[in-house]
């Protein structure tokens, strides 16, 4: 089973990417961490029952230290990514996934493979096939 964490629960996680995990019996939404996201943003939603977390230091506080089955859904714009996955590897998550596009500077992108090899994390990048109306 994997404990599947949305990270960022506007329009894209909340309404695009959490029917997916829903979806799948191997997979579980266990929570959110969302700055912006309140019971009433998610009434109505399959998120209105998950547990919200404004940081991933509540998150932490909460479930203690991520498991290999813990898995970091990265529903953020771009530029957020390399601050962000910092935030994830300090609290010692290992497993995410990434949006496209994962970085349009170079800097950003030099970030996010530091803390990737730093850290040894196991990233994937989403593709929109499962959920775009075109396929």
């Amino acid at each position: 089973m994997h404990n599947i964490t949305i990270v960022g629960a506007g329009h894209y996680g909340r309404d695009l990417i959490a029917p997916v995990y829903a979806s799948l019996p191997e997979a579980r939404l266990r929570s959110i961490i969302s700055k912006n996201a309140t019971p009433e943003t998610l009434r109505g939603t399959l998120l209105s029952a998950v547990p919200i977390f404004r940081n991933f230091k509540e998150w932490s506080r909460h479930f203690g230290t991520p498991t290999p089955e813990d898995v970091f859904d990265f529903c953020v714009h771009h530029p957020l990514l390399p601050t962000l996955l910092k935030k994830m590897a300090d609290m010692k998550g290992t497993r995410c996934i990434l949006p496209k596009p994962v970085a349009v500077t170079e800097k950003n992108w030099d970030a996010i493979n530091r803390v990737c090899k730093r850290n040894e994390l196991q990233c994937a990048v989403a593709s929109q096939w499962y959920y775009s109306r075109l396929t």
